[in-house]
Parts: structure tokens; sequence; C-alpha cells
């Protein structure tokens, strides 16, 4: 698969903030979606919108795993797992009944980050190890 020529097939705009769903024939243990997102100019506000936009179209539940914090730096890497875990935040709603607690979901940042999340601290981070070459794993902590 040619993910450009898929992309101008499908239209897929580059603004920060737009998540695209891509048709995709996924065969057993591929992902189950795959979600293109508008990186803008990729500063770390662009990048915050990025992946406020991938948490929401992601939904509620489910592991995800993204390249969007590859080679972003420290300020890039911070930027996307807040922009994921703000919005994947779902606040209170006075004067209902409880809900069931939602499950639990980690963002599993792939490519060049492990270097520059060093210096990120992450809200419920699972502590796992990240060395050269490993993930970057932030929890929604739920």
């Amino acid at each position: 698969m040619d993910l450009a020529e898929l992309c101008a097939a499908e239209e897929v705009p580059g603004e920060a903030g737009r998540a695209t769903r891509l048709p995709v024939a996924a065969p057993d243990g591929s992902p189950r979606r795959l979600l293109v997102l508008g990186v803008g100019d990729s500063s770390p506000a662009a990048l915050r919108r990025a992946a406020a936009a991938l948490a929401r179209a992601a939904g509620p539940a489910g592991d995800v795993a993204t390249t969007l914090a590859d080679g972003a730096g420290e300020d890039g890497v911070r930027a996307v797992v807040e922009g994921f875990l703000l919005a994947s935040h779902t606040p209170p709603v006075s004067g209902r009944r409880a809900a069931a607690e939602p499950a639990a979901r980690r963002l599993l940042l792939l490519g060049d980050v492990s270097a520059a999340a060093a210096g990120v601290h992450a809200p419920s981070h699972d502590g796992s190890p990240t060395g050269p070459g490993s993930p970057v794993i932030a929890s929604t902590g739920r």
C-alpha cells in the first residue's frame, strides 16, 4: 500500500487537528483502523491539536499506537501526550446516576521519541522502560 497515493486519492487535508479514516483491508493481527492526521506546521500547538483529534477519532476505548511524535523533540512529545490525554478525559456529569468506570486506554508513541520523552512526565505514565528505540506509553489511568 502506498500511503501517499492513498492519502491523495482520499483527499486527506493536512491542517492540524484533522483526522481522516482510510479504508484498509486489515489482515489478522493488523490494526483495525488507520487514521491519518493533519499536523499543520508540526509546532507543539499543532501536534497537540492533532493528538486531540486522534483521541476523539479513535473513540473512547482501546489502545492507540501512533508515530505522531516521531522526531518531534521533547516539546513535541509533551504536546502529543497532553493533547491525547486531555481529549480523552470525560468530565463527571452532576445530577446523573454514576456510569460505569470507562476502561483504561494507552497511547503508544512509536518512532524516535524515547530520548525526548526522558524529560516528559505524563500523568499516569506506566513506568515502562524507555531506552533507545523503546516505545513510550502514556495511560489515561482510568
